[in-house]
């Protein structure tokens, strides 16, 4: 499931509709949720509009899949926009080879068209 999602991405980063892509990292959005959503809205062009990360409401549609799916808690949301540290779920193995692969982390290996926050 991990090597799909990362072929699908390198294939998105490198293919002909890169320019339509925006990566944004985890930490970028957590630690500044405010200034990296009026970033995404200057970036795709849209009006800004209020958001308040210290109040998030759940999506009840994404709970039901997850107990379809057997998976509860998937994609369970929090409250709130926080920075979490949160253990790798990844064996050691992937996860190091995965940290060595993060291609997305080099701006000279990037596509000029590519977005990365």
């Amino acid at each position: 499931m991990i090597g799909f999602a990362w072929n699908a991405l390198r294939e998105a980063v490198y293919g002909a509709q890169a320019d339509r892509l925006l990566l944004v990292h985890y930490e970028t959005l957590t630690a500044n949720p405010l200034g990296t959503l009026t970033a995404i809205h200057d970036i795709v062009g849209a009006a800004l509009f209020p958001h308040d990360p210290a109040l998030i409401e759940p999506v009840h549609e994404a709970i039901a899949l997850d107990m379809r799916l057997g998976t509860p808690g998937l994609h369970a949301v929090g409250s709130r926009v926080r920075a979490e540290k949160r253990p790798t779920i990844l064996p050691p193995d992937l996860s190091t080879r995965f940290e060595r692969d993060a291609f997305w982390e080099d701006p000279a290996n990037l596509p000029p068209a590519a977005w990365v926050l």
